[in-house]
């Protein structure tokens, strides 16, 4: 018994994203995975750089100021940060084997498995813009990538459906 639902025997039949939609997908796997080997091995050093803004927004001061004001404090952000890298870049792996295998493949499974990746984006999306903030402050970067990343992934899976769903 197969779950592969289309042939793609005759490729005249199948559309450029049923057929490399797990390309796209792919990108998007190694950017989450190159996010989170960045966090492991700068820790919290991003909310200086790249996350000022986030920082800024989430405590109303820079990481210097946090880290000279509590040092305990920072010290428990930095191995969040690096525990979440880990986090971010065995998802990434896991994504991954599905997209090289069964997601590739056509296997119905593999389809309904990378709803979890969207679904991950929305939630932290939603943790994050719940948060209290200072409003003077712009929109933190994992929300705008995140959003993104949603976007794309849901406009894959749904471009690539009648590959897994068809009769």
């Amino acid at each position: 018994m197969t779950n592969q639902a289309v042939s793609l025997s005759n490729p005249k039949s199948v559309t450029f994203f049923e057929r490399h939609a797990w390309i796209v997908l792919l990108v998007v796997i190694l950017f989450i995975g190159f996010f989170g080997i960045g966090d492991v091995l700068g820790g919290a050093s991003d909310l200086q750089n790249g996350e000022k803004n986030l920082m800024h927004s989430l405590t109303g001061e820079s990481w210097d100021e946090l880290r000279t004001a509590d040092p305990a404090a920072a010290n428990l952000i930095e191995w969040k940060f690096r525990s979440d890298g880990a986090t971010l870049f065995i998802v990434a792996v896991l994504t991954l084997a599905i997209c090289l295998t069964g997601f590739r493949r056509g296997e119905r499974w593999a389809w309904y498995g990378m709803w979890a990746i969207p679904l991950w984006l929305v939630l932290n999306t939603l943790i994050l813009l719940s948060a209290t903030t200072h409003p003077e402050y712009s929109t933190p970067v994992p929300v705008i990538s995140g959003t993104v990343f949603f976007v794309v992934w849901v406009a894959m899976l749904g471009l690539s459906f009648r590959k897994f769903f068809h009769s």
